[in-house]
């Protein structure tokens, strides 16, 4: 009991209550650009995205309904109705319901009875939510949110540079005769157990203001159906917590 409170203690120290504790003001390189009263300039890029989006090849795998490109073979008039819709879910931060529905197929590993999920998102809810991680993603790198240790999905920190870095290593190892380890983790355990609550929490500490970006983190996982399609049947689930498979926001 004494050390289970003395780690209890040490866990809530000033240190640790310092680095948890969200920022006084948020950061104004991460607030959100677009209203109504915002001007065009700041629409010029969604405009851009939008249209290379609509104007694409259609692809093969896709959720039920229509995909991105169709529209930009449709008549004009529905396109700006299109265009339109998407303006209005990112100046409300709100998704209309129909494109919260989520398919997921089991793809089988090489071991018998073992698969991996292959989701299928609906291309508006795709579009959105890439154009603001692109976004963000700029942003992050230009105002050095991110600390060395982080890696995955930043510019030239590829899979490849990490390789060359492993290769150096174990290089060193044997040259040099130094001890080295490597552990094998499966971090998507950890991810499929985060809440919604622990990833604003996180985001609101690293500096996004409440309003934008948040609110449409919590949009993106509110309500979400799941269509489960197995060789016995289609089963519909929800989506309660963790880090949706396929999303731009994972």
């Amino acid at each position: 009991p004494t050390r289970i409170l003395q780690a209890f203690q040490e866990a809530h120290s000033k240190e640790i209550f310092n680095l948890m504790r969200p920022p006084e003001f948020s950061n104004r390189a991460l607030d959100w650009q677009w209203y109504p009263t915002s001007t065009e300039p700041q629409w010029d890029t969604f405009y851009t995205n939008y249209w290379k989006a609509i104007s694409s090849i259609p692809g093969k795998a896709h959720h039920a309904g229509y995909t991105a490109a169709i529209i930009g073979r449709l008549p004009r008039r529905w396109i700006d109705l299109h265009l339109r819709l998407m303006k209005m879910s990112m100046m409300l931060r709100i998704m209309p319901q129909r494109t919260k529905i989520q398919s997921r197929v089991p793809i089988p590993k090489p071991k018998p009875g073992e698969t991996r999920p292959l989701s299928l998102l609906h291309d508006d809810m795709c579009f959105i939510l890439g154009f603001i991680t692109k976004h963000y993603t700029a942003c992050c790198e230009e105002i050095k949110l991110f600390p060395p240790s982080i890696r995955a999905y930043r510019q030239g920190m590829s899979t490849s540079f990490i390789t060359l870095l492993d290769l150096s290593a174990r290089e060193d190892a044997i040259t040099f005769g130094r001890m080295m380890a490597l552990t094998s983790e499966d971090e998507e355990i950890f991810f499929d157990r985060v809440s919604l609550d622990v990833q604003l929490a996180v985001l609101t500490i690293l500096g996004f203001p409440t309003e934008g970006f948040l609110e449409m983190k919590a949009e993106e996982m509110d309500n979400i159906s799941v269509e489960i399609h197995t060789r016995h049947g289609t089963i519909i689930g929800k989506f309660l917590h963790g880090l949706k498979q396929g999303s731009p926001l994972s």
